[in-house]
């Protein structure tokens, strides 16, 4: 699985204005550990759909 380097990722002032949205307050920590997890998520799926289609083309 490809990581995603810390200065490719959104920054933590635009995830900030996200997720504090709405009157919700997170803190520094947890905006990084949401951010790590959603990234971590979409490379799973990433890698997952890259490999269903590879075995499509080996068909």
């Amino acid at each position: 699985m490809k990581s995603i380097r810390e200065s490719e990722r959104i920054s933590l002032t635009e995830c900030k204005k996200v997720l504090n949205k709405n009157g919700n307050h997170y803190t520094d920590n947890e905006i990084i550990e949401i951010r790590n997890w959603l990234y971590f998520i979409s490379e799973i799926s990433l890698t997952s759909f890259e490999e269903r289609e590879n075995r499509q083309e080996d068909k």
